[in-house]
């Protein structure tokens, strides 16, 4: 689970994140400013487990500049896999359908190009996070000392 705070310290583009239904991860609902463009998400899961989560947001609105506003559907999915019996890779994908005009715009203010470096920051951010709160702890004694404990003489 991700809080407000911690959705909004994962990109610069994060403004706000609230989630819908609780442990049961219903939906959630997020906002975002990419390339000039606000992004408001109304987020449905579409597919939970311990290692995936998709979600599916068909209402979503977006504002181009701010101002002009245009509706569009963005599928969002984010799927842990074990490398290793230490390591995991996350992948995390977005696809999006907007109207023609707002893609044609899209191409003068580079959207897809900002698109796909708020995607890679917060891929970055999310697996930071998950290591974080879920990394296994390895008992003192069974290798080398954690970086954050001090070594006395």
């Amino acid at each position: 689970n991700l809080t407000d705070a911690e959705y909004r310290a994962c990109a610069q583009a994060h403004q706000a994140m609230g989630g819908v239904g609780g442990a049961q991860r219903l939906g959630l609902v997020n906002v975002e400013v990419i390339a000039g463009t606000l992004l408001i998400q109304h987020y449905r899961t579409q597919r939970a487990r311990r290692d995936l989560i998709a979600f599916q947001s068909d209402a979503s609105q977006g504002y181009l500049l701010h101002v002009v506003p245009f509706g569009l559907s963005v599928s969002w999915e984010m799927q842990v896999t074990g490398t290793s019996e230490e390591t995991s890779l996350l992948r995390c994908t977005i696809g999006y359908e907007a109207p023609l005009w707002v893609r044609f715009l899209g191409w003068f203010n580079r959207s897809n190009y900002f698109l796909h470096r708020h995607l890679i920051e917060e891929t970055d951010a999310f697996a930071r996070d998950i290591a974080a709160k879920y990394a296994p702890i390895k008992p003192l004694g069974a290798g080398k000392l954690p970086v954050s404990q001090p070594l006395h003489a």
